[in-house]
């Protein structure tokens, strides 16, 4: 379904659509600061991963660089920012990819948007993983690097736990038949709400592709379970750190 062209090429155009889009978050805070390329081994590699979560990672170091004193407010604001933007950029491109799925099946055009979803997908559920796993299993007593209080936590995941919707549809048309783009988003639903997540394998040809749903699972579980449960159960530590 996908060729290997298409792939490479949609790498590339994700990999600069999507430091646009932060650029966009870290541009709402008004500062001004060269972005530093250099990195540990380490997070170079989240570049191979996920480009959201690389390009998310030299941003809030770019805002710690350029005024140290208020990075904590202004990574806040980023994260903020940025939660609310990709939720309308994954709704956006899932509209948009469906409906060339549904009057050009056959196009190039679909074929390469299909391949910059299968890499979004990836590339975004991982950034929210490693966000929301990270700060589930941080100690309550942890001073945190974006303040972020407890309700707006909660948002955050409220939000993310939406995107995943819009996000994983598009990447699901390639499980489908003949690229129905009612059934990928019926499939979206079904595995975002765990439930019927055995849909996906109806199509027996479709057995390898088809494990791309349990992205989707992991990244459902980690909001739910560990993020929900997690922020409900933390301390309201926040007036104290405002405090500090």
């Amino acid at each position: 379904m996908l060729s290997l062209n298409a792939l490479a090429f949609a790498i590339a155009i994700y990999a600069t659509i999507t430091y646009i889009f932060k650029l966009a978050a870290f541009r709402k805070l008004g500062l001004k600061t060269k972005i530093n390329l250099e990195h540990s081994t380490r997070r170079n590699l989240f570049f191979i991963i996920s480009p959201d979560l690389w390009w998310a990672t030299k941003f809030k170091d770019r805002i710690y660089y350029a005024a140290p004193d208020a990075s904590k407010s202004n990574r806040r604001k980023f994260v903020i920012e940025n939660n609310h933007l990709n939720l309308w950029v994954s709704f956006a491109f899932c509209a948009l990819t469906l409906s060339t799925a549904y009057f050009h099946p056959t196009s190039y055009c679909l074929e390469l948007m299909l391949s910059i979803a299968v890499i979004r997908f990836i590339s975004r559920c991982i950034e929210i993983l490693y966000a929301f796993v990270k700060d589930a299993f941080q100690p309550s007593n942890a001073p945190t690097a974006t303040n972020l209080a407890s309700n707006e936590r909660i948002k955050l995941a409220a939000k993310s736990y939406v995107e995943t919707y819009f996000l994983s549809a598009p990447p699901y048309l390639i499980l489908t038949t003949l690229l129905d783009p009612f059934a990928a988003m019926s499939l979206s639903l079904n595995v975002g709400t765990l439930t019927n997540v055995g849909l996906a394998f109806a199509d027996p040809s479709k057995a390898l592709e088809a494990n791309i749903v349990f992205i989707q699972v992991f990244t459902t579980l980690s909001l739910v379970v560990f993020s929900f449960a997690m922020y409900l159960a933390r301390p309201q530590i926040d007036q104290k750190q405002d405090d500090n």
